[in-house]
Formats: C-alpha cells, sequence, structure tokens
C-alpha cells in the first residue's frame, strides 16, 4: 500500500493514449481503457484519475438502466466484476 501503483499505470495509459493521437502505434483497438477494481476500490481510483490525470472517466457499476454509454467518449471505464 502507498507504493504508487495506481499512478503508475495511469501513466501507462497516459502514455499509450499520447502515441495512438501522434500515430506512433499501430494499434486498431480504440475505445477507453478499461480497469476492473474490487467495488470498494472504485471511489480511490476514480479520484485519483480526475485529481491527477486530465483523462475522461466513466464509473460504470451499479446502473439501474444499461442504456447506451459512448464509451468512446472516454478515455478509461472504471467497473467492477460484482
Amino acid at each position: 500500500m502507498g507504493l504508487g501503483k495506481t499512478i503508475m499505470i495511469l501513466s501507462v495509459i497516459a502514455k499509450v493514449k499520447e502515441l495512438e493521437s501522434l500515430q506512433v502505434t499501430s494499434s486498431d483497438v480504440t475505445g477507453p481503457t478499461l480497469i476492473v477494481a474490487p467495488l470498494s476500490m472504485l471511489p480511490q481510483w476514480q479520484e485519483e484519475i480526475e485529481s491527477k490525470t486530465t483523462m475522461s472517466v466513466y464509473p460504470y457499476y451499479n446502473q439501474s438502466k444499461r442504456g447506451d454509454v459512448d464509451f468512446a467518449a472516454y478515455d478509461i471505464a472504471l467497473t467492477t466484476c460484482k
């Protein structure tokens, strides 16, 4: 705990997004990065993303209505397996 794992992952995601925008990578994959974490950690992840980066995040859990979401409009989709 407290070793900066979340920040390291966010920096990797930011770098990949930067390279994609510069068309340095040859990836055909588009859309957000999916982060799956325990439910108790989702608020922590969202706070870290919003406070330490300029990336947009969509928390996708506890949805009463599962309508269409334009995931392509977000950099990160945050969810849980429960």
